[in-house]
């Protein structure tokens, strides 16, 4: 099935960054930021247009699996973290964040880009890595995401630009290499890092290479849409498994209707999908074990918008959008956002909402403990009887996943 990657990529980069802000204090469309710097780099050096295209993807996941990692492995503030904690978190996260980058199906070489990208020139790395054995990729990537982290590029000054070139300068052999040093003063003079502010680095990066559509294994789009899911599961410690869960339930219930192995993993995809949205949602509200007010309610519903804003103009995933928005959504019109009815929901949009009670039923929250199997049924079924969930849909899910 035809899938592109790129255009999904930087339509999640703005959820990444929140998260990342959350953890390192960047700041918005630092991924873009990134990828724009060492595409622009990367071209300079005659990369052809596929290969930028997967610089730039690289660029924007190169820290995929920071939420990940930090939330199982640290437990704590990976800002104070000291130098030799820091330096084993970062050897972590690299080699997590490249292995989610292996199913992503580039069209080249990307080895490395993603593991070394925090490797330093003087080989003081997580890996020890000098810098002959760092992968040009990496190297672009590294010196391009330190810049932005430490001055953030959306706004720029000449002082701020003086001083970046000092700071380059007296790194030079430690952090970064002379050649890498010298590329980013020749592809970025004072006025060319005006085009990394935020409003203008998305026409930049669109400059950069046309997006292309790629041919992808339904194992590969499960495989992609997992590392999102994976993302969104551990912004709270209650949801480890929830997407994981919808996704996995939602690809064995395509196979049982039969719906054939590229639907099944569509309706995967969907379900990876379905929260992704929470990545923009404080993290104190989503584990607040207390009763929501009228106003924290409302903007817990804001996940849904956001899940559209995200994907708003990306092609080709209208269907599955369009099954992940509604997960809220009940057929008597109670649900939410759009109040929708037996009449506007069709069987996968009744599904993944399904799915999504049940597995949020069977864990455990802030506010509840997790229930047996027999017991989520139980819960269904009222809601079925109320005309809130599809009965057959129910039932189903029952014998399907009968302990």
């Amino acid at each position: 099935m035809d899938f592109n990657f790129t255009d999904v990529i930087f339509a999640l980069s703005c959820a990444l960054d929140h998260v990342e802000h959350e953890l390192t204090g960047t700041t918005a469309f630092h991924g873009k930021r990134v990828a724009a710097i060492a595409a622009a780099m990367g071209k300079k050096t005659g990369l052809t247009q596929e290969q930028l295209l997967d610089l730039m993807g690289c660029a924007v996941m190169h820290d995929c699996a920071l939420t990940e990692y930090v939330q199982a492995e640290y437990h704590g503030s990976f800002q104070k973290a000291s130098e030799a904690d820091l330096m084993r978190h970062l050897e972590i996260h690299c080699t997590k964040g490249e292995e989610h980058i292996t199913y992503i199906p580039f069209r080249g070489n990307v080895n490395g880009a993603v593991l070394y990208h925090h490797e330093n020139a003087d080989g003081s790395g997580p890996f020890g890595k000098e810098s002959g054995q760092i992968p040009d990729y990496a190297k672009w990537i590294h010196l391009a995401e330190d810049l932005d982290s430490r001055f953030d590029l959306s706004l720029m000054n000449r002082d701020k630009y003086q001083a970046i070139l000092i700071y380059l300068l007296s790194n030079q052999g430690i952090l970064f290499d002379k050649q890498t040093v010298e590329l980013f003063q020749q592809v970025f003079p004072y006025e060319q890092l005006h085009f990394l502010k935020n409003g203008k680095v998305n026409l930049f990066l669109s400059g950069m290479a046309p997006s292309m559509q790629q041919n992808c294994t339904p194992e590969q789009l499960m495989h992609f849409s997992k590392i999102f899911a994976v993302i969104t599961d551990y912004k709270s410690r209650y949801t480890r498994h929830h997407s994981v869960g919808v996704a996995d339930k939602a690809f064995i219930m395509g196979i049982y209707y039969g719906a054939g192995e590229q639907q099944a993993a569509k309706l995967y995809v969907a379900g990876a999908f379905h929260d992704i949205g929470t990545l923009v949602i404080d993290k104190d509200l989503l584990e607040k074990p207390d009763k929501l007010t009228d106003r924290e309610y409302q903007y817990i519903k804001s996940h849904i918008d956001e899940l559209k804003r995200l994907f708003a103009g990306v092609t080709g995933m209208e269907d599955i959008i369009r099954w992940a928005s509604r997960h809220h959504e009940k057929l008597d019109g109670s649900g939410y956002p759009m109040g929708f009815t037996e009449q506007d929901l069709d069987q996968w949009d009744r599904l993944i909402a399904c799915l999504d009670i049940y597995q949020a039923l069977i864990e455990k929250r802030s506010y509840k403990e997790s229930v047996s199997h027999d017991k989520a049924m139980i819960i269904l079924r009222q809601m079925a009887k109320k005309k809130e969930l599809d009965e057959k849909i129910c039932e189903d899910i029952g014998n399907v996943f009968m302990p």
